[in-house]
């Protein structure tokens, strides 16, 4: 199984996961939903992967592995961007970071996608860009996720299609990481 394979089928699995339980479970997705840019915990979580994943890819990936020689400073200097992060950017902390969650997530994406010979990894690709930019608007402007998410469950009907697309997508991404790549 190619890693390609392997990315998609998780990512379409956590998809359709998602939306099974929009609709099986609505009210209490929405209002985890609605809750989730100002939600602390998911903020600092996502926060302390996110800064562990910059840090392990600052000493570890070629490109920069010339920074070596401050591995130390690195690892003494998580915690406190952790901390700074946590007590200079609680406003919607977790949006942010889910931002920059998902700009580290596209790298591994994009680089299995590359080399792939079906045609259809290009719809990967495509997928990934959009994540790309949707992550960058949520580092600069984390209020977005909010109006997205207040928008997306202002009706029951609304919120039910979105529940539907949702588990449609990820059967679908599901399907191409098991059968296709």
């Amino acid at each position: 199984m190619s890693s390609l394979a392997i990315i998609t089928s998780v990512i379409g699995l956590a998809t359709l996961l998602g939306g099974v339980a929009a609709l099986y479970a609505p009210d209490t997705t929405r209002r985890a939903l609605l809750g989730l840019p100002r939600h602390d915990v998911a903020g600092w979580a996502l926060t302390a992967i996110s800064l562990f994943w910059a840090g392990w890819l600052l000493l570890n990936t070629p490109p920069f592995s010339e920074f070596a020689h401050i591995e130390p400073l690195v690892y003494a200097g998580m915690p406190f961007a952790f901390f700074a992060l946590v007590l200079y950017l609680d406003e919607l902390l977790a949006a942010r970071a889910l931002g920059g969650f998902i700009l580290l997530l596209a790298s591994p994406i994009l680089a299995a996608a590359r080399w792939h010979p079906s045609s259809l990894s290009r719809l990967i690709s495509l997928l990934t860009y959009f994540w790309i930019v949707y992550g960058i608007v949520l580092i600069v402007a984390p209020f977005y996720l909010r109006s997205l998410l207040v928008s997306l469950t202002r009706s029951h009907t609304r919120f039910r299609i979105c529940s539907l697309f949702g588990a449609g997508l990820g059967a679908f991404l599901l399907l191409l990481g098991l059968f296709v790549f």
